[in-house]
């Protein structure tokens, strides 16, 4: 799988670095130097960028005396990389990808922050992603034989183009499922203050404790992430029971459960 292409990479307040600058032109780049020069620094920072020293490690990386430092480094766009990003809802602006690792000392404590694009990610993501971008030969290599996220990368590659023709169907569904999933939610929420407005006006029913929308079981794969929407009245139960959120559910209603709705599907006051 090819990698991204390394096109910059900026130094501040790293290791005995104030401040650096580099572009890399097309072609093969070797940096040379007596020991000591500070060749090792630049290997360090892009590790460190790419999810590596933590803790302590972390902050032996960073000059000493400052409040903050930062790494920050481009990367030429590849088909392999943009799915990745199109998966996570990532949009790059253009066909290169800014990487970025902040740290600040609060409180006598370092805490860092890495984004892609100015957005912010987990630490989690980025070691997923970064066999996308660098290979890196360091000790310790074989540690990424026991990351799940590699070892999805060597099957699939193994299996060939067929297969990866069919994770490629298979992401577009997500990607739709997921958008679906999102409006569903959104249409349950205004169905709910609609109903709880609603109520209101006609009978005068005052403020209860907020109640969590509900769905059948198995309905959505991530029905634990659903916000709990109110407050609503004493004896107001809401469900979809707009023409928009019932298109919706249906169309996220497993095979054969495409009528079904939810019990006490419209909102009453008792």
């Amino acid at each position: 799988m090819d990698s991204g292409v390394l096109t910059g990479l900026r130094l501040e307040n790293i290791a005995l670095i104030e401040r650096l600058e580099l572009e890399f032109a097309d072609g093969f780049t070797v940096f040379t130097g007596e020991t000591g020069a500070g060749k090792s620094i630049l290997l360090d920072a892009l590790d460190a960028l790419l999810g590596g020293a933590q803790g302590s490690a972390g902050a032996r990386l960073l000059r000493h005396g400052v409040a903050r430092a930062r790494i920050e480094a481009s990367f030429r766009s590849t088909p392999a990389l943009l799915n990745w990003l199109h998966t996570h809802g990532l949009e790059p602006e253009d066909d290169e990808v800014l990487l970025s690792r902040d740290w600040r000392l609060q409180e006598e404590r370092w805490s860092s922050r890495h984004r892609i694009d100015g957005v912010a990610v987990s630490r989690a993501q980025v070691l997923e992603l970064r066999p996308l971008l660098l290979d890196l030969t360091v000790q310790g290599q074989t540690q990424q034989l026991a990351r799940p996220g590699q070892q999805r990368r060597w099957l699939d590659q193994f299996a060939g183009k067929a297969l990866l023709d069919s994770l490629e169907n298979a992401r577009d569904s997500f990607r739709a499922w997921s958008a679906a999933s999102r409006a569903l939610l959104t249409a349950h929420e205004k169905a709910v203050r609609a109903d709880a407005e609603r109520c209101q006006r006609q009978q005068g029913c005052g403020g209860a404790a907020p109640t969590t929308a509900r769905f059948p079981p198995g309905s959505l794969a991530n029905a634990a992430g659903l916000r709990r929407i109110g407050p609503l009245p004493p004896g107001c139960a809401a469900s979809p029971s707009t023409p928009s959120l019932s298109t919706a559910y249906q169309g996220l209603n497993r095979p054969g459960q495409a009528g079904a709705r939810p019990a006490g599907c419209r909102a009453r006051c008792r």
